[in-house]
């Protein structure tokens, strides 16, 4: 878990962040018949987010003694409990997501999806001939500027 003490573990966090973006990034032109892994990384992740939520909670509510109100407000609250609290239904939002994803996931991996049909040629349009069909086309000029050389006077001795 990222804390100030350890800068590892804030790398970590980092990194987790970064992952969360590329499968952001790579699910926004997702093929159907990958989606069901993509479900099944989603509900990893829901599952980490959850343990994670019951570890703070833990952490808050084990280290309440040590907290220290920065302001009048504060005081009054018991605010190490009002955030255990608080991520304690997190969780139980986060356990309703995964229970939700993993049944996405079953069904999921019943469904079998067809290759998309490739579109079909346009077949050449017919039409009449005409006179100039039979005419030589003008050759055209080379790509870029014409080089011409300077004249030449001769051998040079």
């Amino acid at each position: 878990m990222a804390t100030d003490s350890d800068p590892r573990a804030l790398d970590d966090g980092a990194q987790a962040v970064r992952a969360l973006h590329a499968l952001i990034e790579s699910t926004q032109q997702l093929e159907p018949a990958d989606s069901y892994y993509a479900i099944r990384d989603l509900l990893a992740c829901v599952r980490h987010l959850s343990q994670i939520a019951q570890h703070v909670a833990t952490a808050h509510r084990n280290n309440a003694d040590r907290a220290v109100p920065i302001d009048e407000f504060a005081s009054g609250l018991g605010l190490t409990g009002a955030v255990g609290d608080q991520l304690d239904g997190c969780r139980q939002h986060l356990e309703g997501a995964r229970t939700t994803l993993q049944n996405a996931a079953d069904r999921s991996s019943r469904i079998h999806w067809l290759t998309p049909p490739r579109p079909t040629p346009a077949e050449p349009e017919l039409r009449e001939p005409s006179l100039g069909d039979n005419l030589p086309q003008p050759i055209a000029a080379p790509p870029g500027p014409v080089r011409r050389d300077a004249p030449s006077r001769g051998p040079q001795l």
